[in-house]
């Protein structure tokens, strides 16, 4: 109804919202009558509030205690929520049937309370899942039922497998993002709030009953779908039976007429030839047959002389039948040279006829006359008896026709049944040879991710040789001699498996290698910290050595530790905001510890310590946070079965000392406990100025938890996030985060899934932020518009940036968008390079453009590549090239419309250039089938773009406030 609620408090005040949440909410054809359209006195809005809580009241029938039209009309925010609520709670809105009756009754009779029947729907829902809800307050604290729920409306809006039950608030918080990405429920639930139980139960009761809804929306449109697909079906089902059915009564009606004709002159019908012809063919084929079972089964020479004699026979029949053919053939010759006869002989006879009346006509005495009569008389009966001979004969033709044309038709029926045959012979072929290409495919993705892995192993194995490990030889005959006699299949997998093994060899070494650092418990940090007891702080000597935190009384490291907390599986570090008490100040640390009891119980300790300045705390949180998240990270990998990537490790395990600066972690995709583990290393890693995340399938979860890390770092330089399925809401956050990157030079946002919001959202950053260092800002393979790429122009050119790549490849932008470059090249000197490919860009922008470009003394390079140029854009660029002497290349390729000689001369006859690239290709058009997206017309061709979506959960913010 083309309305909007923003302010609960006040728009809800002339009525009409109200009235109209009230009629969609109670379905039906629902209308409130006697409402002013247009209230502009506070009566009038009354008036309609009234009659709005008069139709809750005596219609949805709920009881409304203490709210009147005032209180609406003053926005008193209790009593609307109130009223709100009692409306979701109305059977007449929300009608639960799981274990109801018709009525809403239970099993025993008793009337169901809404929270009742709202509740037996959540265990039917959740009862496959082996989880059980007792009440609205207590039952949802783990996140376990809410996660069945959304799995259970929809599988793909949240894995259940990814939940934990010792982790609830990462569960709640998966829960209520997958709820409002996949159904649009709003987060009216706070995470924590409903894990420690204080949430408030009609809120709780609020949210499910959310879901619930969601779960009739899905239903209804599921059922609306199979219904329209099937009356389709059988809509279009009808329409062709109803043509066959025409096409068939056409046939028979042609096949009487014929059957009828051949039957009435030769008594026998078109149907019996047929069937004649057909029994005749099948004991040619069973003889066939007996002759092949024969020579396979090596019968007696008496059954072969049988069926020698039987084939004879049938021999015998098909010369006696080739003769009759013959004979007819000749028969069919003397019928024409009878019916040409005949033809002239009537001619003769009409000639004749034609002479005596003539002569009848002259005779002068009746004698005569009668004389001429008689004979005219007897030439016309002749005359009669030749016409009907001449009628037989014609008959007699078409017969013949009527046979050639069936006989013919057999033979081509015969045909195309040995044509059909070779082709499924042929099909069979194709088929196998794909079986045989899909496993050699299959093979070859396993061998190359294997080589990906050993090559990524290799860089580790220098730090190994430490370790004394006695090195295998590589033995090439052996080698050689293992895949002699295999076929190229067994010898892929034989190479396959011998890198699969040698990286589990790998892996173990590297486990040997943090096992030796354990038990040398080299100390990697130790100084004076204050921890928190029981009820106040006391100052300790603290030991981080191996994995293990210890603590002691003094700085006797002999003695035995006051506690030790180790480090290797579930442990978090945060740091929180310092305090001061009196004039000092603290610098506090938290350490989450989670484990599993002997019960079987989640276990969750917590450590707080303090050190007496920011660079102290921040060298502990390095030390201790590093270990924490690579054992976490290699943990994760394990249980899930995955290997862990080791240029996530190496990031993560990097100290201060070594000082990383860059990550690089591009071209294979990221799990989530890897975004996880990148986004707690740059936490401690806040030096790092290069960030390169490019082809990893980061999807919008992965980048929402890499904006969460970019919030906490200031010296970012280079952020690479290309070809990731990011949508705006993702590149949204991490834009938001960049205001604190002032040096930033370098950001890729290509091959995302990008709209004119997210670019309105960057050029809003650059006209506040100035980036003066911003060079490249790389948008192509996105879906901007005009308008985006024009707001995203103009803020480059209002601060001035150093920018020197302009790169919209691959947009949707058309010639409109062309008058903001040209403004931009006027105020930016520094702009080389301008790439426009692979977009709608016509004559009119690309002549444009060229007049612009006439005097321009800094672009060096134009691709204006797949566009819809013609030889009047071209032309320009004659003219432009002739004068600009700075332009060094020019790129055309691929516009349609330029393929002819006589357009190309526009652009080739321009002294000083010379044409680097010259490839025909043939018009798709012409050879009947679509263009692939590989073809391409020169090495500047677009990349496709690639559209997938993508869901997942949203990472815990672990940064908190103070406590």
């Amino acid at each position: 109804r083309d309305q909007k609620i923003e302010n609960i408090e006040t728009d809800f005040q002339d009525g009409l919202r109200l009235v109209s949440f009230l009629e969609l909410a109670a379905g039906k054809g629902a209308h409130i009558k006697g409402i002013d359209k247009k209230p502009k006195a506070k009566i009038q809005k009354i008036q309609n509030l009234s009659l709005a809580l008069d139709f809750i009241q005596n219609v949805l029938e709920v009881r409304l205690l203490g709210i009147t039209s005032n209180s609406v009309y003053n926005g008193n925010l209790k009593h609307i929520l109130g009223t709100i609520f009692s409306i979701f709670r109305s059977p007449k809105i929300t009608q639960i049937g799981a274990g109801k009756g018709e009525d809403g009754e239970d099993v025993e009779g008793k009337k169901a309370s809404f929270e009742g029947q709202l509740l037996s729907w959540v265990n039917e829902r959740v009862a496959p899942y082996g989880v059980e809800v007792k009440d609205f307050r207590s039952g949802f604290q783990d996140g376990m039922a809410f996660g069945a729920i959304i799995n259970s409306i929809d599988n793909d809006a949240l894995d259940y497998n990814s939940l934990d039950k010792s982790n609830p608030e990462e569960n709640l918080t998966k829960a209520f993002h997958s709820a409002e990405n996949t159904f649009q429920v709003p987060q009216l639930l706070a995470a924590h709030e409903v894990m420690a139980g204080s949430a408030d139960e009609r809120s709780v009761v609020l949210y499910t009953s959310l879901l619930f809804h969601a779960w009739q929306a899905a239903g209804a449109k599921e059922a609306d779908e199979a219904a329209k697909n099937r009356l389709q079906n059988e809509k279009e089902e009808r329409i062709r039976m109803e043509e066959e059915l025409q096409a068939l009564r056409a046939q028979m009606e042609e096949i009487n007429r014929r059957d009828a004709a051949m039957k009435e002159e030769h008594g026998v019908s078109i149907h019996d030839a047929v069937e004649e012809l057909n029994r005749v063919k099948e004991a040619n084929r069973a003889l066939q047959l007996q002759l092949s079972q024969a020579a396979e089964s090596d019968e007696s020479a008496k059954t072969m002389d049988e069926l020698e004699r039987r084939l004879k026979e049938l021999m015998d029949m098909l010369a006696a039948s080739n003769a009759q053919a013959e004979e007819a053939r000749k028969r069919a010759l003397e019928k024409t040279a009878e019916e040409e006869a005949l033809r002239k002989k009537i001619e003769e006879l009409e000639a004749r006829i034609k002479e005596l009346m003539d002569q009848e006509k002259a005779a002068e005495t009746s004698q005569e006359k009668i004389d001429l009569v008689n004979q005219i008389t007897k030439e016309q009966e002749e005359l009669k008896r030749l016409q009907e001979e001449q009628k037989r004969l014609a008959l007699e033709r078409q017969l013949q026709a009527l046979k050639d044309a069936l006989a013919s038709e057999l033979e081509h029926s015969k045909a195309r049944e040995q044509e059909l045959a070779r082709l499924s012979q042929q099909n069979t072929l194709l088929q196998k040879n794909a079986d045989s290409h899909s496993k050699l495919t299959g093979t070859f993705d396993s061998l190359k991710q294997n080589l990906e892995e050993h090559l990524q192993e290799l860089y580790e194995w220098r730090n190994l040789e430490k370790l004394g490990e006695k090195q295998n030889v590589f033995d090439l005959k052996k080698v050689v001699q293992d895949i002699q006699g295999k076929d190229l299949n067994q010898q892929l997998a034989y190479f396959d498996q011998k890198l699969a093994d040698e990286n589990r060899c790998l892996l173990r070494l590297l486990s040997v290698k943090e096992g030796k650092e354990v038990m040398e418990e080299k100390v990697e940090r130790d100084g004076w910290l204050y921890v928190k007891g029981r009820k106040d702080w006391s100052k300790k000597w603290c030991m981080l050595s191996g994995r293990t935190l210890r603590y002691f009384a003094t700085d006797d490291t002999s003695q035995v530790a006051e506690a030790c907390v180790d480090l290797t599986s579930g442990c978090e570090v945060v740091r929180q905001k310092a305090v001061k008490e009196g004039k000092v100040k603290f610098w506090p640390l938290k350490l989450t510890l989670s484990g599993v009891g002997d019960d079987g119980e989640a276990i969750v300790r917590k450590l707080f310590l303090r050190a007496m300045s920011k660079a102290e705390r921040h060298s502990w949180f390095t030390s201790i946070s590093r270990n924490c998240t690579r054992n976490n990270y290699i943990a994760e990998s394990e249980k899930r079965g995955e290997r862990p990537d080791t240029r996530i490790l190496s990031f993560v395990s990097a100290g201060e000392a070594d000082s990383v600066v860059e990550l690089h972690v591009d071209d294979r995709p990221i799990v989530d406990s890897g975004i996880s583990s990148l986004r707690k290393g740059i936490l401690y890693h806040d030096n790092v100025h290069t960030i390169s995340l490019c082809n990893a399938s980061l999807g919008d979860d992965g980048a929402n938890t890499l904006a969460l890390a970019l919030e906490k770092i200031t010296g970012l330089r280079h952020l690479r996030v290309r070809n990731n399925k990011l949508t705006n809401a993702s590149v949204c956050a991490i834009i938001g985060t960049l205001k604190l990157q002032q040096g930033l030079r370098e950001l890729d946002l290509s091959h995302n899934r990008l709209t004119d919001d997210s670019v309105f959202a960057l050029a809003d950053l650059i006209r506040e932020q100035k980036f003066k260092n911003l060079s490249k800002v790389d948008l192509s393979g996105n879906i901007v518009s005009d308008k985006g790429a024009s707001a995203f122009i103009g803020a480059l050119a209002e601060v001035g940036a150093n920018f020197v790549d302009l790169d919209l490849a691959n947009n949707k932008l058309t010639d409109a968008v062309i008058p903001d470059v040209l403004r931009l090249l006027e105020n930016n000197s520094n702009v080389k390079n301008l790439n426009l490919q692979g977009n709608d860009i016509g004559d009119e922008g690309a002549t444009a453009l060229a007049e612009g470009l006439r005097e321009n003394l800094n672009v060096t390079k134009v691709d204006l590549s797949s566009n819809q140029l013609s030889s009047a854009g071209a032309g320009a660029w004659s003219a432009c090239m002739k004068t600009n002497k700075v332009l060094v290349s020019l790129n055309l390729s691929d516009n349609r419309d330029l393929s002819t000689a006589e357009n190309l001369a526009a652009v080739m006859n321009v002294e000083g250039f010379v044409l680097s690239d010259f490839v025909l290709s043939r018009r798709t058009a012409d050879l009947g089938v679509e263009r692939a997206d590989a073809d391409e017309v020169s090495d500047d061709a677009a990349t496709p773009r690639k559209e997938v979506a993508s869901e997942g959960s949203s990472p815990r913010k672990e940064e908190e406030e103070e406590e």
